[in-house]
């Protein structure tokens, strides 16, 4: 086994020898500190089982809830920008038929005027 730290593994026997004086020594140096070998599941009661058990729940919970909400507020951003550029398009829509209705104006006129000058001139149609 090796680690980050060039490759070494950390013989905690070794470790314990090795300690300098301005390092705090242990009433009973034969056992490890709790951070090194914390409680087993199997040492655990049941009321710290249960214990730990929830509060993996909650972490899973509360983590399944904040992706939730995230999901949530990208969908309605989603519809939002969808809902924002539906509008921009309806105002072109609505521009272009305003466009549209004064150019088939503009051309209704000249068709009349044409019929007229046909008219005028005694040709027919």
């Amino acid at each position: 086994m090796s680690n980050a730290d060039g490759g070494k593994v950390i013989n905690l026997a070794e470790r314990k020898q090795q300690r300098v004086a301005t390092e705090e020594q242990d009433s009973d140096s034969s056992e490890l500190p709790d951070f090194i070998s914390p409680p087993t599941i199997a040492s655990m009661s049941d009321e710290q089982l249960e214990k730990m058990l929830n509060l993996v729940r909650m972490r899973r919970l509360q983590s399944a809830l904040i992706y939730e909400r995230t999901q949530e507020e990208n969908s309605q951003k989603l519809r939002d920008r969808a809902s924002e550029a539906l509008a921009k398009k309806s105002v072109q829509v609505f521009n272009e038929l305003d466009r549209v209705f004064k150019n088939l104006d503009k051309l209704e006129t000249r068709v009349i005027e044409m019929r007229a000058l046909r008219i005028a001139a005694g040709l027919s149609f």
